[in-house]
């Protein structure tokens, strides 16, 4: 009988023995991430206390190629070998660390083991559950947007993160609540000095980061659906150049970086493009029966059939349809200087931004509110002035004519002309008739 008992106590010790040990030391699986998709990444994983720890091995497969059951790829797919033995490697190095845990008595926390695979695998070090989701968000849309996109998620992963260090914490989906949100708009207001304008964009990219994360599993955020109204006033730093101004500014004598962000800037203004399709120009996008440029824009994906002006034609041709690369930023800065030597856009207009509910009104000169945008600008309203219908000009920009009221703007001449075209009165002298835009630029037969 006394045989019997301890033999049942040596196998219950073990047994103990055996769950501890998986209870404190986890085993490493590997799994897919995002399987309903056509390629996605291994992800080694482990699993303590009903919470998990995973990396990804930056190992791309396929979901079809995969043994759920053996963790590893297929014999029969692609570089199986050669991932199977990475696989093999990565974990008989993390049942090295156990091992050596288990001789020195040491617990390893869900912090360490995390730290452990990155090194094992050879990733960067965690930057927080939240920063290190957006990071993985924009690796998998890298293939669906543009680079310029990629460096506005980049920078806002970069803003999250200097967060983090200010609030002193590690930033979590369950902890970024409505309070921490709120903390995060006080923060770009008061160390970020970002206007609301600026909050409302971080605001609504972040929205679509916690969305993803949602759906894919990573984590929900309370924060998700909290309703932040952030002050905002009507839109009137609206900017463009009047033709006379459109004018000048082609024929002035300008040299070097100025002359060819001045060839860019009007060539955005005889074409309409966003500056990201203008980037994107090239010789096969020149359809020479009728002297038209066709393309697809970047940002809303429509196709759009513009006739190329002489001036316009004649700047592609210049540069041999082979335009400098420039960033945003550094035309933006190029233009307003240019504009200032040659004296053009110097009137001054009022600027009115919002930072929290302070509201900040201060008068600039006209061409400081120029920008690559202001040139779309330009080419929408010198249409608009010259009787072109607004489906004509959402033909030509793609836009749609809820979104095309943005690139309208008219001064108050304009305005004065019409109300007394409408009213039956007579232009004063000074009023000057607004000309379609194509009419003294065009070449005379």
């Amino acid at each position: 009988m006394f045989r019997y008992v301890s033999v049942y106590l040596l196998k219950m010790t073990l047994f103990v023995t055996v769950t501890m040990r998986a209870r404190l030391y986890p085993r490493l699986h590997f799994y897919l991430l995002n399987a309903d998709r056509p390629v996605c990444q291994v992800f080694a994983c482990v699993v303590r206390e009903g919470k998990k720890v995973r990396v990804s091995t930056r190992i791309d497969v396929r979901p079809g190629s995969w043994d759920t059951k053996r963790e590893r790829l297929k014999p029969s797919a692609r570089n199986a070998t050669l991932i199977n033995s990475r696989l093999d490697e990565i974990e008989a190095k993390y049942k090295e660390r156990c091992i050596e845990w288990q001789r020195r008595g040491f617990v390893p926390s869900l912090e360490v083991l995390d730290e452990t695979l990155r090194q094992i695998i050879g990733v960067a070090p965690s930057k927080g559950e939240m920063i290190d989701g957006l990071y993985r968000f924009i690796e998998v849309r890298r293939g669906e947007i543009s680079e310029s996109t990629v460096k506005t998620w980049t920078s806002l992963a970069a803003l999250l993160e200097r967060f983090q260090r200010h609030k002193g914490c590690t930033l979590t989906y369950s902890m970024f609540d409505e309070t921490v949100l709120r903390d995060f708009i006080e923060y770009m207001l008061q160390v970020e000095r970002y206007v609301n304008s600026q909050i409302q964009k971080v605001i609504k990219r972040l929205r679509t980061f916690l969305r993803f994360a949602k759906h894919y599993g990573y984590g929900e955020s309370p924060a998700l659906h909290v309703p932040v109204k952030v002050p905002t006033v009507e839109r009137i730093n609206r900017a463009y150049l009047r033709l006379d101004e459109l004018e000048a500014f082609r024929t002035a004598p300008l040299t070097g970086a100025y002359a060819v962000a001045r060839d860019l800037f009007v060539l955005q203004c005889y074409t309409g493009l966003r500056w990201s399709d203008l980037q994107r120009i090239e010789p096969s996008m020149y359809d020479s029966a009728d002297q038209s440029l066709v393309l697809v824009t970047q940002k809303n994906r429509r196709a759009i059939r513009i006739p190329l002006l002489s001036p316009a034609k004649e700047i592609l041709d210049r540069y041999q349809w082979k335009l400098p690369q420039y960033s945003n930023a550094y035309q933006n800065r190029l233009v307003k200087e240019a504009l200032q030597l040659c004296g053009i856009a110097t009137e001054h207009v009022q600027r009115v931004e919002m930072r929290g509910t302070q509201r900040i009104e201060e008068v600039v000169p006209k061409y400081e509110l120029i920008s690559t945008h202001s040139a779309k600008r330009t080419f929408v309203s010198l249409l608009v002035a010259g009787g072109v219908t607004l489906e004509t000009i959402c033909q030509l920009t793609g836009n749609t004519r809820a979104t095309i009221g943005a690139y309208i703007h008219k001064d108050n001449v304009e305005a004065r002309r019409e109300l007394e075209r409408i009213f039956s009165l007579q232009p004063t002298a000074h009023d000057n008739p607004v000309p379609l835009l194509v009419s003294p630029l065009e070449d005379k037969p």
